[in-house]
């Protein structure tokens, strides 16, 4: 039979955690990133639970816990050529807004040069508007950074940063910058469910939909931007970044601009994706006057 007891689920959770820990033991950084419940016919209503474990040096595993043995055995590993020691550290970090409210997020740290100089620092924003937030794990993009001596900060903010002068740059990566648009264009005009929710969360009022877009903000934009498309994206469709274009070299300061006609909601092809980060990353560095090739505390590259 396939059997589980909601009466102590508070126990298997627990023991899966005691589990994963054994297992992973040689992460001393490691985090409970996830549970996922897997019923198996067994005798002696023998339980067993598949795990993910994700931790921001490593990619993530997938175990198999016994919660009668509290013990766990690895599958798989998502990612098996990622090393561990050649990553960066995260850390979690708290601070307290200007109202007083407590706001958390992370921050991955690059390897010192030794010069005692802090790193450069990058800001990633999550998307939204809805079911998101930023998490404890492993993700290529803080570590792509860390990599090339970028500290890397995500926050789990309530709301847009209203302050473009404190950024040398920014960069917009498959971005919803006009409001107006989503009754119109896209997939979520299709799903009564999506609609539904946009509506409430961000709002019909056309006033109010322009001073939340960056389209109808273009002027007070003091940052270089860079804009990074899909064409093919029906999520936010690619008229959101033309338009901002447009905004912006209206007001003179034209983007940086890269497109993919095979692309959608994010790049998903290595070699696009590769091409886009070396854009990106140059980007980066010329905006903040470092050298071309990587920042300031990065390895130098291999002949």
């Amino acid at each position: 039979m396939f059997r589980i007891c909601e009466r102590t689920r508070h126990r298997w959770l627990r023991a899966a955690r005691l589990a994963v820990a054994r297992c992973h033991s040689t992460h001393r950084d490691s985090r409970w990133h996830c549970l996922h419940g897997m019923r198996r016919p067994c005798r002696r209503r023998r339980v067993l639970k598949l795990a993910t474990l994700s931790v921001p040096t490593d990619t993530e595993k997938r175990v198999l816990v016994d919660m009668q043995t509290m013990s766990a055995e690895p599958i798989v590993s998502v990612r098996p050529w990622i090393r561990p020691e050649d990553m960066a550290s995260e850390y979690l970090l708290h601070f307290t807004a200007s109202d007083g409210m407590q706001i958390h997020g992370y921050i991955t740290l690059p390897r010192s040069d030794g010069s005692g100089r802090p790193p450069p620092l990058l800001v990633i924003p999550h998307g939204g508007p809805h079911y998101v937030r930023d998490h404890w794990g492993f993700i290529p993009e803080p570590q792509l950074f860390a990599s090339q001596g970028f500290a890397v900060l995500r926050v789990n903010f309530r709301g847009t940063v209203r302050a473009p002068e404190l950024f040398r740059c920014a960069v917009g990566y498959a971005g919803v910058y006009d409001l107006t648009l989503m009754d119109n264009t896209g997939d979520m005009r299709f799903s009564g469910l999506a609609q539904g929710y946009i509506h409430p969360v961000v709002g019909e009022d056309p006033k109010a939909l322009k001073s939340g877009s960056s389209v109808y903000n273009a002027d007070k934009i003091q940052a270089r931007v860079f804009l990074i498309h899909g064409k093919d994206d029906e999520h936010a469709p690619i008229k959101h970044a033309d338009r901002l274009r447009d905004a912006l070299t209206k007001v003179g300061r034209p983007p940086e601009w890269l497109t993919e006609s095979k692309e959608a909601h994010g790049f998903g092809n290595e070699a696009n994706r590769e091409r886009m980060y070396e854009r990106l990353l140059s980007f980066i560095n010329r905006s903040l006057n470092l050298p071309d090739t990587v920042a300031a505390g990065a390895p130098a590259k291999a002949n």
